[in-house]
């Protein structure tokens, strides 16, 4: 006698068999799986290694395992599925250079809502909220700061940048790109695990979104994320973040932070009008080309057809992995952090 395959588990297998082309919702549920094997990884090895958590060898550990995990496997592992090159294509060292050279106006607006963000916080009365990555040095050194460039910085841009700006952009059709140019974003500040961080990393994540559309690769939001850090290391005296180790209210929040916010915040703005008009005409001169506009032209057209619409992410894989990274959230922000 012949039975019919039970609805429900019928359901499940198609929501989770990877689609060709892939969407959006499956690079959320892959993350969330990777997110949580570091997490949990993370805990098992701090119960026995030597160095806590917090300190720059830990903190490098975990950052690196998250980094591993929820971001550069699922975008190696996924990429195939996207039918596109999800790195993009290189248009020459002028925006490359623009790009690097924007990260000045990411630090100072991204620094400056942070500290903002902490003093308001602090001041309805709330206790500091730690992220899952952080490390506290007290003094720093060549060898230290070297360290901390390359696993706060380089290898978190290379991951992030691979995962959000490459195989999650490919899978938006081109007509659907200033709908993914907040929708990426807000994931990247779902997978933060950082609280107080959380203004700030979407605005830089919006204006990567848009380097990535008009240098047309990953590279340029890379080169922007380092571009950003060194700025820090050269104007850190005068715009620097808070120190949340050293501080239990409102009232330990700096005031120089508020003397320096403003003005940053206004020169970032303006960096940021500088770099859009110069990178907008770097854009269309490039797209208008007699030798790239009938290529450009034919790939719009390929990935039009391709590439999976909108709603096709809001689907079940996504629903899980939403799920997953918010029970992380939740454990980071009761002070379960590994």
């Amino acid at each position: 006698m012949d039975t019919k395959p039970n609805g429900v588990l019928k359901f499940i297998k198609q929501s989770f068999t990877l689609p060709v082309p892939l969407n959006w919702g499956y690079a959320v549920l892959f993350a969330g799986i990777g997110a949580l094997i570091a997490y949990l990884v993370s805990l098992a090895l701090f119960n026995f290694l030597p160095w806590s958590s917090t300190s720059l060898i830990g903190y490098s550990l975990s950052s690196i395992l998250l980094m591993l995990f929820a971001f550069a496997v699922p975008a190696v592992f996924l990429s195939k599925a996207t039918l596109d090159n999800i790195s993009g294509k290189y248009t020459g060292f002028g925006s490359s250079v623009l790009a690097f050279l924007s990260g000045a106006p990411v630090y100072l607006i991204s620094t400056s809502v942070y500290n903002l963000s902490c003093y308001g916080w602090m001041r309805l009365g709330n206790s500091v909220v730690y992220p899952y990555l952080f490390s506290y040095v007290e003094n720093d050194s060549a060898s230290t700061l070297l360290l901390s460039f390359l696993t706060d910085t380089m290898v978190p841009s290379i991951c992030m940048c691979l995962f959000f700006m490459g195989l999650m952009w490919s899978a938006f059709k081109p007509s659907e790109r200033r709908i993914a140019m907040i929708i990426i974003p807000l994931l990247a500040c779902l997978a933060s695990f950082d609280f107080l961080g959380t203004a700030g990393i979407f605005i830089t994540f919006c204006w990567l979104c848009y380097l990535r559309y008009t240098t047309e690769n990953i590279w340029g939001p890379i080169l922007c994320l380092a571009g950003s850090r060194i700025t820090g290391i050269l104007v850190g005296s005068l715009v620097s973040k808070v120190d949340i180790t050293g501080i239990r209210t409102y009232q330990d929040v700096p005031m120089t932070c508020f003397y320096s916010a403003l003005p940053a915040i206004i020169v970032a703005i303006i960096l940021f009008a500088f770099f859009m008009k110069v990178l907008g005409e770097f854009h269309f001169t490039y797209n208008n080309d007699i030798y790239g506009d009938n290529f450009d032209e034919e790939y719009r057209t390929t990935r039009e057809q391709t590439a999976p619409g909108l709603f096709k992410g809001l689907n079940l894989a996504f629903f899980v992995g939403f799920v997953i990274l918010l029970v992380i959230w939740i454990l980071v922000f009761r002070g379960n952090r590994p």
